[in-house]
């Protein structure tokens, strides 16, 4: 129960002793359904720790069958400084196998059709555990290693049994974990596993039914909603169509948080970096500094009053001397309760540097003053950066290599770009095009990557604004008050 709360906790002092490009899908209008991961039917695989540390799927389902539609995929990749490795079992991994399959059978081999490659030292392992009242009859460890790019029958020998057993536990990994040798690279596909000298065969054997773990998610956005999905339970992040405007908002609701029976906290989470348990991390790419952000919130916090609501931005740039990302702005707003939309701004420091990535994290309850109340709802739409004071939605900016605002505009235009590698000519036209002023900019000397033009001593009416940077031409409009 500490992991969670821990790092939210800590997340969120943070921010009280520190701290528009706009945010990604800040209108919440655009959502679409998300499809986690497939799992095999009865089978665990490393697919949901892959998912809990913010890893990829290692176990796929593959149409290059041996048999039938389908066969299973397994391969172990690098992840972060670490090797991860697929596998699948009937059964629980961990320390100590547990758990397994119904089985009444003694057969004399296990047979499979396979494909494998391991270019390294690890090998391929294949776990077979007949069990009877909970105690091992037999306990197998068959290894495989080299490359094997064609569908192949392999089969290994059972050790003999003295009594029936009651079941079976039967697993593939790509790696050797009981001697902790790992390798990149490895890979082994699996198809059609039957038992020999039995009529008696494991259910899903030919790997031709998946359960598939989807949910309808905003685009831009992740969630907790696949460890409550697994959990049989409601997702805490959904869609609603009480919106402050257009269609839809985001909806944030606390519920207690389980992973394999274990409750962890009581929180709602969205973000638009990754989930895991050691956190959150990335973002979307951003190419200027926004002065302020605001947002449009509900907060239904009937269920614990005290309980408040959190909207927190942070802002990392990557250093390349320590080569890794640093913080180097945040701010947040806590939200007590409100059962009409409330318009809520929230200021940046203006001195810091610009940052190339953004991450924004909305939470139903805070938990910085006690626990989370359950059922609590935040409602968010419309997260706006502002610019100069001028809100610019994230959708709008990254049509163009170039953007101008606000327009209309009566004293000042800004041009905001995402690329200042070279420098940039700015022709200003009028109606008839002729060309009324220019600029030359030099690449050291944008401001955030936004650069202020005088128009207030234009006319009122409609202007174009022609750039030129390295071979390129843009062409954008605004009018003149």
């Amino acid at each position: 129960m500490k992991l969670l709360s821990t790092f939210i906790l800590f997340v969120f002092i943070i921010c009280f002793k520190s701290f528009s490009q706009g945010v990604i899908n800040g209108n919440f209008e655009s959502w679409s359904n998300k499809i986690f991961f497939e799992d095999p039917a009865l089978m665990s695989t490393s697919n949901i720790e892959m998912m809990m540390y913010g890893g990829p799927a290692l176990v796929t389902k593959s149409t290059d069958a041996a048999v039938g539609k389908y066969s299973i995929h397994m391969k172990s990749e690098k992840v972060g400084n670490d090797t991860a490795f697929g596998y699948f079992i009937y059964g629980k991994a961990g320390n100590n196998l547990t758990g397994g399959i119904p089985y009444t059978d003694r057969p004399d081999s296990i047979k499979m059709k396979i494909k494998y490659h391991t270019p390294g030292t690890a090998d391929i392992v294949v776990v077979l555990l007949f069990k009877k009242n909970g105690l091992p009859l037999t306990n197998q460890i068959f290894s495989i290693m080299g490359k094997q790019t064609k569908w192949t029958d392999t089969s290994f020998a059972i050790d003999p049994m003295l009594t029936q057993p009651d079941s079976v536990i039967f697993g593939i990994a790509t790696c050797n974990p009981f001697t902790e040798q790992y390798h990149p690279g490895n890979w082994v596909m699996v198809d059609s596993v039957f038992f020999i000298g039995t009529n008696l065969q494991m259910p899903n054997n030919d790997f031709e039914t998946w359960n598939t773990y989807q949910n309808e998610e905003p685009l831009g956005w992740n969630s907790f909603n696949l460890y409550y999905l697994l959990n049989s339970k409601q997702p805490t992040v959904t869609k609603s169509s009480d919106a402050h405007s257009g269609n839809s908002s985001i909806s944030v609701k606390t519920a207690a948080f389980t992973l394999f029976g274990a409750s962890l906290d009581t929180v709602g989470i969205a973000t638009t970096g990754k989930v895991s348990m050691s956190g959150y991390s990335g973002g979307f790419p951003l190419n200027a500094k926004p002065d302020s952000m605001t947002f449009w919130y509900k907060y239904n916090n009937s269920a614990m009053v005290t309980d408040m609501a959190a909207v927190y931005a942070e802002f990392k740039k990557y250093n390349s001397t320590k080569n890794k990302s640093e913080v180097i702005d945040s701010a947040f707003a806590l939200l007590p309760g409100s059962y009409q939309w409330k318009k809520t701004t929230v200021k940046f420091n203006s001195s810091s540097p610009v940052p190339d990535t953004c991450n924004m994290v909305l939470a139903s309850s805070a938990l910085i003053f006690g626990p989370g109340g359950i059922g609590n709802q935040l409602l968010v739409d419309d997260i706006l950066f502002f610019y100069k004071g001028v809100g610019l939605p994230y959708e709008n900016l990254i049509k163009n290599k170039f953007n101008i605002f606000p327009n209309p505009a009566s004293s000042n235009l800004y041009l905001m770009t995402n690329d200042i590698s070279s420098d940039i000519k700015i022709n200003i036209l009028n109606s008839e095009g002729k060309i009324i002023s220019n600029t030359l900019l030099n690449s050291n000397q944008m401001d955030n990557n936004i650069q202020s033009i005088d128009i207030q001593n234009l006319p009122s009416g409609l202007y174009f604004v022609n750039i030129y940077q390295s071979n390129e031409t843009h062409t954008l409009r605004f009018i003149k008050q």
